[in-house]
Formats: structure tokens, C-alpha cells, sequence
């Protein structure tokens, strides 16, 4: 199938921006909610078509929201445990 064909059919041979995400160190640090915020977010920023370094400072923003979702999940599961009591 040619090129052309494949994206009139909506196919293509690139990875669904997810997989490609999803190959962040980060990326299954963040929520479930956040994930799909981040995805709604570089899905704008590909279709306004902007420069590297918006791409750069939102992934930079997504790392330190990461950072802050896994102490988060941390600290649930201290609690969860029995560790950290109220």
C-alpha cells in the first residue's frame, strides 16, 4: 500500500503518539488523569505546529508534574500500609 493510500485511510506508519510518550522515563509516573492531559496538550501543540523548544518546555512541565504525582502515590501507599498513621 502506498503512502498516499495509507494516509487516506487514517493509517500510518508512525507509532500512536501514546506509544511514543509512553517511552518517556517519566511517563508512568503520572496519574491516569494527567496522561491524558499531557496527550490532549502535545496533540495541540503538533497540530499548531510549534517550535522545539515549546516541545521542550512542556515535557519539562509534564517531568516536574510527574515528579509531584509519584510523591503523591508514595505517600498514599505509606499510609495505606500502616507506615504514616494521622
Amino acid at each position: 500500500m502506498s503512502d498516499s493510500a495509507e494516509q487516506s485511510n487514517g493509517k500510518s506508519r508512525l507509532p500512536a503518539l501514546q506509544s511514543v510518550l509512553a517511552k518517556l522515563p517519566w511517563y508512568d509516573d503520572l496519574a491516569p488523569p494527567h496522561r491524558g492531559e499531557m496527550l490532549e496538550e502535545v496533540t495541540l501543540l503538533m497540530v499548531a505546529g510549534t517550535t522545539r523548544d515549546i516541545y521542550a518546555q512542556s515535557l519539562e512541565r509534564w517531568a516536574e508534574v510527574a515528579h509531584v504525582d509519584m510523591k503523591w502515590a508514595r505517600f498514599a501507599l505509606l499510609r495505606a500500609s500502616g507506615t504514616l498513621t494521622e
